[in-house]
């Protein structure tokens, strides 16, 4: 999608901050180019990708204590991520799928 105004005031998903870009819910990385987005806002996106890679528990807490707790935004990102991680089980067994009937 060409990056215009038009299309980049909308309200993020989380927090409603009226300027968004594409995130993808199924990394494109790992599963390419896909229409399976939602509209965050540059902080919310880069709070989903921090939380989502983080594997130590102590860097997640300071990322919770850094906002004061589980506010609804962190929460709501907690949503956003396990809701990415079972779509993207969704389109790897949907693919396995494939490869088996063929």
């Amino acid at each position: 999608m060409k990056l215009t105004i038009k299309n980049r005031i909308k309200p993020c998903y989380v927090c409603n901050y009226p300027i968004t870009e594409e995130h993808h819910m199924a990394e494109r990385k790992k599963f390419g180019n896909n229409k399976v987005t939602i509209r965050l806002c540059a902080n919310c996106h880069d709070l989903f990708h921090l939380i989502k890679n983080k594997k130590d528990l102590q860097e997640l807490g300071m990322i919770v204590v850094s906002f004061g707790g589980m506010t609804n935004r962190l929460i709501k990102i907690k949503e956003l991520i396990n809701e990415s991680i079972l779509i993207e089980e969704k389109i790897f067994n949907d693919a396995k799928t494939i490869r088996s009937n063929k």
